[in-house]
């Protein structure tokens, strides 16, 4: 198998983007049920989950330039999702 230059990250950044894709799929979805429950916790569910996704692709993009990771910028994105998760869990209660 003959490697190229660049393909690792050029397959990292892919990996980033679908990853920043679902998570905001899931905040536009937890939007969706925020707005039809008129649930605060939802909201912010869905706005970490949607601020997760912008953080998400901004680090596939930077990836793509600088493999170097950055270990507080993947940790703040993690609980970003994680909150999100948490808030709705707490609103469906």
């Amino acid at each position: 198998m003959t490697r190229f230059p660049g393909e690792s990250e050029e397959r990292t950044a892919i990996a980033w983007g679908r990853t920043a894709l679902a998570a905001a799929g899931l905040g536009v979805l937890l939007l969706r049920l925020a707005l039809d429950r008129d649930s605060i916790a939802e909201f912010v569910g869905a706005a970490l989950a949607l601020l997760a996704g912008a953080g998400f692709a901004w680090r596939g993009r930077s990836s793509y330039r600088s493999p170097v990771a950055s270990v507080t910028a993947l940790r703040l994105l993690t609980g970003a999702l994680a909150g999100s998760g948490l808030a709705t869990c707490i609103a469906l209660l």
